[in-house]
């Protein structure tokens, strides 16, 4: 009798061990196969003002808004010009928002220091041409390997199916925090999250 209770203790310990198995497979392969991605860690980011913030001239300010993943060097790139770019991605979006809110961001000491000019909150692009408020009218996503440029997906090609990017700001933006994801039209989806200092402005940049 007690050998077979030995038996069946075994036999019962072997099945789910077996079953155990299986399913750390299955989800495995699961896993695997949604992760069509990655996660950008993105470590800095600069912007350039392309409209007007005069609400008489026009309702909303377009603003060029480059982000750079871990291991490409901003600074030798879309500030200076020069240097080594690294590997990575990186993405630029062109955002619009209103320019009365632009203009409440546009406040530094004495009026001399321009801390902000990008309002929080979540941009979006879809590939339509509606005209509303916080939307990025145009993407380009590039793959830097080594100093050398490896891939480019750009929305006017049809190659970005969507981009939403979240964008959050401390006080006199010290502080940044980003997170968005972007779906290209191949399938894969790549997750953004940033939080860091705050986004420089190339035309100041020397």
């Amino acid at each position: 009798m007690e050998n077979r209770m030995k038996g069946n203790f075994y036999f019962g310990f072997l099945l789910l061990a077996a079953w155990s198995m299986t399913m750390t497979s299955c989800n495995k392969d699961k896993d695997e196969a949604s992760s069509s991605g990655g996660t950008i860690e993105i470590t800095n980011g600069c912007a350039m003002r392309m409209g007007s913030i005069d609400p008489s001239v026009s309702e909303f300010s377009f603003h060029d808004l480059v982000l750079f993943e871990k291991g490409i060097n901003p600074d030798n790139f879309y500030i200076n010009g020069t240097g080594e770019l690294g590997s990575g991605w990186v993405l630029n979006m062109d955002c619009c928002c209103l320019n009365e809110e632009v203009a409440k961001l546009e406040r530094g000491e004495n009026k001399k220091t321009c801390y902000d000019l990008l309002v929080p909150g979540t941009y979006t692009w879809d590939g339509s041409e509606e005209e509303k408020h916080l939307r990025i009218v145009g993407i380009s996503f590039d793959l830097w390997e080594n100093d050398k440029w490896a891939e480019r997906y750009f929305s006017d090609n049809g190659d970005i199916k969507s981009c939403t990017v979240e964008i959050k700001r401390g006080h006199l933006g010290e502080r940044y925090e980003v997170a968005g994801e972007i779906s290209l039209t191949n399938g894969k989806k790549f997750a953004l999250c940033w939080k860091g200092g705050p986004i420089q402005h190339r035309y100041n940049a020397q």
